[in-house]
This record gives structure tokens, C-alpha cells and sequence, in this order.
């Protein structure tokens, strides 16, 4: 064969030979491209599902909350209402009957004149009672958002301000229930007890000597738990409360004659 055929033939495969390796190094560079764009969506679909998981969750802490808060507002009101409900019908003096002549003829006797009523005077009990309410409303859902350290607080500068006020028994009460929830649990004795000993004919009696006697038991004070789950029995027996100390009293019973 010629040598020029030869030389001919060298070169053609030389040729094809670069245009393969061309075609390869395109087709790598192509791979490349394309592992990197789909590792770039992936990562922005990461990104895009967690910025939507984080927003729902925070609407939905959102929402949680605002229901937290109406719950509140709903049992603060019910509250209240059990509380009027519950309280004595206000009884009313009687005006005095008209001085009636003497049987004598005494014609100096006079009537009884009514007494003499000033315009304006409900206006500041109004107000305190108002005041009263608000700061009582702010600590309950304070309370019950969980925010214990601050419902505390309330609860006890609603009793400074006041002591003998429309929801001081109910104040006790919850200002146990705060206590209680930050581990404070002889504070909350004392709490639950102003409202045991000062509040027999409170709408939170009977849940107060309910408290006392699980913490009393908690305690270890087995006697004194159950001296209050007895109280409760006897001066509140149609109660839901009752019902739970008769069956914490039957549980500390049976224990009771397991270990003899």
C-alpha cells in the first residue's frame, strides 16, 4: 500500500479518535450541568418546604393561642356567672312605716322622713368593682396561658388591693393553682387553706379541701389527707369533688390493708 494511503488512513483515525473524545467531554460537562440544576432544585425544594412547614407552624401556634385565650376568657366569665349565681338574693331593709299620732292627741308628732340620697355616690363603686374585675380577669388568663409566675403575681396584688373585693375567694383559689404549677406546694396549701377556713360558702369550697387533701397525700401526710377528703364528703357530699376524694379515700384504704 502507498505510503500516502497509509498516512490517509492514520490521520482519518486520529481524527476520529479526537471527535470521540470531544463528544465525550461534552457529553461529561452535560451530566455535570444537569446533576448540578436538579441538586439546585432539590435544594431549593428543601428550602421552600421548610419555610412553608415554618409558617404553618406558626399559624397554627397562632391559632392554638388565640384558642388558649378565648378558653380563658369563657372560663373567667362562667366563673363569674357561678359566682353570682351562687351568692344569697340581696335582702332589703324594709322602709319604716309613717309615725302615726299619739293615742294622746299630741298633735307635735311628725313623720319619718325618708334618708336623704346623694347623686353620684355609685359611681366609684362602679368603678372599683370594674377595676376589681379586670385585674381578676388578667391574672385567670394569665393562669391558664401558662404564664404562672405572672398569674401569681396578679393573684396576690388583686388580694392587697382587695381583700374583702367580689372574687377574693376565687383569687385565693387560682393563686394556689399558680403556686402549685411553679412547685410551690406549701404556699399553695396556705393559698387553698385562706379559702377552706375564710370561705365556707365559696363556689371553690369543696374544690379547695379537694387540693389540700392531694397535696396533703403527695406529701406523705396520709392522716391529714384524709381528715380533708372527709371534710369534703360531709360538707359538700353531691359534689364532683366528693366523688373524687371518696374514691382517693377508698385507693389510701386498700393500700392500707395491702401492707398489713
Amino acid at each position: 500500500m502507498p505510503v500516502a494511503v497509509l498516512l490517509l488512513c492514520a490521520f482519518a483515525l486520529d481524527g476520529c479518535a479526537s471527535s470521540g473524545k470531544s463528544r465525550d467531554a461534552e457529553r461529561q460537562q452535560d451530566m455535570q450541568q444537569r446533576l448540578s440544576a436538579i441538586e439546585q432544585s432539590l435544594q431549593q425544594h428543601r428550602l421552600d418546604r421548610e419555610t412553608s412547614t415554618a409558617t404553618l407552624n406558626d399559624r397554627m401556634a397562632a391559632l392554638e393561642q388565640q384558642l388558649q385565650m378565648q378558653q380563658a376568657q369563657i372560663r373567667a366569665l362562667s366563673d363569674a356567672l357561678e359566682n353570682i349565681r351562687s351568692r344569697p338574693p340581696e335582702i332589703r331593709p324594709k322602709p319604716a312605716p309613717a309615725a302615726r299620732p299619739a293615742a294622746t292627741g299630741d298633735s307635735r308628732v311628725t313623720a319619718i322622713k325618708p334618708p336623704t340620697v346623694k347623686t353620684g355616690t355609685d359611681k366609684p363603686d362602679l368603678q372599683h368593682r370594674e377595676a376589681e374585675k379586670n385585674a381578676y380577669t388578667a391574672a385567670y388568663l394569665a393562669l391558664k396561658s401558662g404564664r404562672y409566675e405572672e398569674a401569681s403575681q396578679g393573684f396576690a396584688e388583686l388580694l392587697k388591693g382587695y381583700p374583702k373585693g367580689e372574687y377574693t375567694d376565687q383569687a385565693w383559689y387560682w393563686l394556689g393553682e399558680s403556686l402549685f404549677a411553679q412547685h410551690a406546694e406549701k404556699a399553695a396549701i396556705n393559698a387553698f387553706g385562706q379559702v377552706v377556713e375564710h370561705y365556707p360558702d365559696s363556689v371553690k369550697h369543696a374544690a379547695a379541701l379537694l387540693k389540700l387533701g392531694q397535696l396533703q397525700q403527695a406529701q406523705g401526710h396520709a392522716k391529714k389527707a384524709m381528715a380533708f377528703y372527709q371534710r369534703l364528703i360531709h360538707e359538700h357530699p353531691d359534689s364532683t369533688a366528693a366523688e373524687q376524694a371518696r374514691s382517693a379515700l377508698a385507693a389510701m384504704r386498700a393500700a392500707t390493708e395491702n401492707k398489713r
